[in-house]
């Protein structure tokens, strides 16, 4: 499957196959602080200025490739 970062990723399909439900839909996982945002404010309450704020400070963590 195709990622963002990376190109073309391997990846595995769900082992759990079920008649009335399939899942027909994989996504390549998510890039570092993709969902930061999104957590920060629905998940943990924050407004979108202190969410700014902390995303803009960098407490979600860096990647280790890049230090």
């Amino acid at each position: 499957m195709a990622h963002a970062t990376a190109g073309i990723v391997k990846s595995i399909k769900n082992p759990i196959h079920l008649d009335r439900t399939p899942l027909n839909r994989y996504v390549a996982p998510p890039q570092l602080g993709e969902h930061s945002r999104q957590l920060l404010t629905e998940l943990l309450g924050f407004d979108d200025a202190e969410a700014g704020a902390l995303l803009q400070d960098g407490p979600q963590g860096e990647d280790p490739a890049h230090r």
